[in-house]
């Protein structure tokens, strides 16, 4: 695991605004223990979107999946430590996400190149699945 930590800390340094690996990186230290570290890295996902990198693009795209990701990943945690509200708008918002992502740009993903655009699909549709049992295990309800 130091690694992989090691690793996806280096390929950080290389592109700070690796979505993936900003991801992959707060997954392997939640599961080292690390949560707070790990919070820090899916809080820097949602700078990311917030920032110049999300105002400036016309669809959703696959890198927007992995901010996603991090929303539900953050939520989780949110609404383990009891903050429903704060976490059921981050699901609200990753569920907007990932489901622009599937009408806007999985179409033009497939069209391109269907191997990926099956692999993204089923990684997409993982997050969904995620994200209606954290729903339903943390008893909160969608926003709008």
């Amino acid at each position: 695991m130091q690694e992989a930590e090691r690793t996806l800390r280096v390929a950080l340094k290389v592109n700070r605004t690796d979505t993936e690996a900003i991801l992959k990186l707060g997954e392997l230290l939640e599961e080292m223990g690390k949560v707070s570290e790990a919070k820090s890295l899916y809080r820097q996902l949602i700078v990311l979107e917030k920032g110049p990198y999300g105002r400036y693009k016309p669809v959703e795209q696959w890198q927007d999946i992995f901010i996603a990701a991090g929303k539900i990943r953050l939520a989780s945690q949110l609404i383990g430590a009891g903050f429903k509200v704060r976490g059921a708008k981050l699901l609200s918002e990753a569920e907007t996400t990932l489901k622009s992502f599937l009408d806007a740009y999985l179409p033009i993903l497939k069209a391109s190149d269907p191997e990926v655009a099956e692999s993204q699909n089923k990684f997409v549709e993982t997050l969904l699945d995620e994200m209606r049992k954290l729903r339903k295990r943390g008893k909160v309800s969608p926003t709008r």
